[in-house]
């Protein structure tokens, strides 16, 4: 597998500055337009038969991207030109419902799952390790993350390849108060 381009790594690195002053004035790929959220280049790009299925040199496609970077917009973009949803990126099994529960702004994670839920994707779907996105939602303490993913049909007994289940992980977590509301709706 190649390595990410210099601004697709500025951003793995956290380093949303560095990204930004090597996007100043590139011609900006549809991997890195999507995780920079600008939806004008990737109508460009959209325009001059760019295919939005197409993963990255790491295996992400611009949907998984927009998500984990939680760039609402671009991921709004994507859908409503029906990029596929259950594409499984890398060896770890990622969907985009995972990349938006692994996005560290709360409230870009929650608009991103009540943006792709109503796409009737397998909400259920784990990644490496048996990890659904209920076990993300409660490992980071989001009782309302949990509820969205619950309301959508997420099954909350499902356990992870070592035996936890999402409570035991908010649990284990420090998130007490969600890992026993988790118990009484499983």
């Amino acid at each position: 597998m190649d390595a990410p381009t210099p601004i697709l790594a500025a951003l793995y690195r956290h380093d949303p500055v560095e990204a930004e002053r090597r996007a100043a004035g590139a011609e900006l790929t549809l991997h890195e337009a999507a995780a920079l959220g600008r939806t004008e280049r990737l109508a460009e790009l959209t325009a001059a038969g760019a295919d939005l299925a197409e993963p990255a040199a790491d295996g992400f496609t611009a949907l998984h991207l927009a998500c984990y970077f939680g760039q609402v917009e671009a991921a709004a973009w994507l859908l409503d030109r029906d990029v596929p949803l259950e594409v499984e990126a890398t060896a770890a099994r990622l969907r985009p419902l995972h990349a938006a529960l692994a996005t560290p702004d709360e409230a870009a994670a929650l608009a991103l799952a009540r943006l792709l839920l109503p796409h009737h994707l397998e909400v259920d779907a784990a990644q490496t390790g048996g990890y659904t996105a209920l076990h993300a939602a409660a490992e980071r303490g989001s009782k309302a993350l949990a509820e969205l993913l619950l309301f959508r049909g997420a099954e909350g007994t499902l356990r992870t390849d070592d035996g936890r289940t999402a409570a035991d992980l908010a649990e284990g977590k420090g998130h007490v108060e969600l890992a026993e509301w988790l118990r009484t709706r499983a």
